[in-house]
């Protein structure tokens, strides 16, 4: 396909419109709820007092500040893409930022800084308010809003999110996945957030704290629905495919009740035979170390591609499991295929299919 043929069809996909509207503005469709700040967005990204304190600096001092990115959904209000922590600062320093239980956040207070030592405790309103004067100003300001229209298709949305948002924050592909969810398919979201906070699953893949902060457990939920059900080609980056598995995903509508079921009972499995040492390397004598992403990706997708025969609850079964996963850390092709070293597309081409061999029933 010639090239300027591709470029044609992909702008089609994104469907786009922009003016410029004061802050006053943008603040009241804030509180007559016609602009969505998600909650859960803003559990992922927060900045620090200083940064919010620079920003408000940078309104102050008349600087121009970058456009934010919003969608039109179905009901016609907007929803923020991009621009999360510029308007949350703004909204909280005024004091009318919401939680996500609809209370009302206390107003931030600003800190001194090199240009503006005065700003020193100042706040919105009150005793140590920065004044009418000031309020009027960032009222006024104007910010230029990017308007993506409903048209736009999923995966438009989608590439324009990961796109306005790699880079800047130092955020983990998941991190970036989870707002993209919320953006193209809550009920996708929580449906999978859910599923990665079922108790037997978070012991068996024993994560550390910053792993839980950025994410991980969802990330390791859906790598699981991603290699059920889209065919890896060994060729695709681990991070692209997951990324194309999740979108098709999405668009097939595949949250259900019998993938749930197969999930949860695996993960009691596991976890009533091992708890935390599942995913960890066993030595031949005793379980080592901490989570392998290799043991994981053949154990737990495999005893779902193999469900039907492992569903059913027997001591032999659970005796035939624990040989099977103590036995799979002395075959060679696993060994060869498991290391650090070796490219995920590797990893993940000679596993998978081992795996659901390996574990067949």
């Amino acid at each position: 396909m010639p090239l300027q043929q591709e470029i044609d069809e992909s702008a089609r996909k994104i469907f786009t419109d922009s003016y410029k509207m004061s802050i006053g503005e943008f603040t009241s469709l804030y509180k007559d709820e016609e602009v969505d700040i998600n909650p859960e967005f803003q559990r992922l990204f927060r900045w620090s007092s200083k940064h919010k304190t620079r920003f408000i600096e940078s309104l102050l001092l008349g600087i121009p500040i970058p456009p934010i990115f919003v969608f039109t959904n179905e009901e016609g209000t907007w929803e923020l893409i991009d621009g999360l922590q510029r308007v949350s600062t703004i909204l909280e320093f005024m004091g009318v930022l919401r939680k996500p239980d609809g209370e009302l956040y206390i107003a931030s207070k600003l800190e001194a800084t090199k240009l503006l030592p005065s700003l020193k405790d100042t706040t919105w309103d009150g005793e140590h308010s920065i004044g009418k004067a000031l309020q009027i100003s960032i009222r006024r300001a104007r910010i230029r809003v990017e308007i993506l229209k409903k048209e736009s298709d999923t995966r438009g949305k989608f590439e324009l999110f990961q796109r306005l948002n790699t880079g800047g924050i130092n955020l983990e592909p998941q991190e970036i996945r989870n707002a993209s969810m919320l953006m193209v398919s809550r009920d996708f979201y929580f449906w999978l957030k859910n599923m990665s906070e079922y108790p037997d699953f978070v012991i068996t893949i024993n994560q550390t704290e910053p792993a839980a902060k950025t994410q991980k457990p969802m990330e390791l939920a859906l790598r699981l629905l991603a290699y059920r059900e889209v065919s890896y080609d060994g060729k695709l980056d681990a991070n692209e495919y997951i990324d194309i598995a999740m979108i098709n995903l999405i668009e097939r509508g595949i949250q259900s009740s019998n993938y749930t079921d197969a999930f949860y009972s695996i993960f009691t499995l596991l976890n009533e035979n091992f708890q935390e040492n599942a995913f960890m390397r066993f030595d031949g004598r005793r379980f080592l170390g901490g989570f392998t992403l290799s043991a994981f990706e053949t154990i737990a997708y495999s005893l779902l591609v193999n469900y039907s025969g492992w569903s059913l609850r027997t001591k032999e079964n659970d005796h035939d499991l624990v040989d099977r996963v103590k036995s799979l850390w002395s075959n060679k092709t696993f060994n060869k295929y498991s290391g650090s070293g070796v490219r995920a597309t590797q990893r993940l081409s000679k596993l998978l299919p081992l795996g659901a061999e390996f574990f067949a029933k």
